[in-house]
């Protein structure tokens, strides 16, 4: 099984685990992506188990990607809600 750690500061790790180790851990055993957020709250960790590991993980990303888009748009929004009142003042 494959578990990737995504930590909050940027760093990326990745290594392969026993799926034993980890049953504990996952939210759904019948699918091959599974999320788990780290107790001291500082990483993501995603696990993936199969043969659609690739196929997961692009769920997962594609998931990820969608959530920092509407992130940017909501700091542009922001940013121009801000220029506005600027210019008014």
């Amino acid at each position: 099984m494959l578990k990737i750690s995504i930590y909050e500061d940027g760093r990326i790790e990745k290594e392969e685990v026993e799926r034993s180790d980890y049953n504990g851990w996952m939210r759904n055993k019948s699918v091959g992506g599974m999320f788990h957020y780290s107790p001291k709250g500082n990483c993501e960790i995603i696990f993936l188990d199969g043969k659609r590991k690739k196929y997961h993980f692009n769920r997962i990303m594609k998931s990820k990607i969608r959530d920092i888009d509407k992130e940017v748009k909501k700091l542009h929004k922001r940013r121009d809600d801000l220029l506005k009142l600027s210019q008014i003042l």
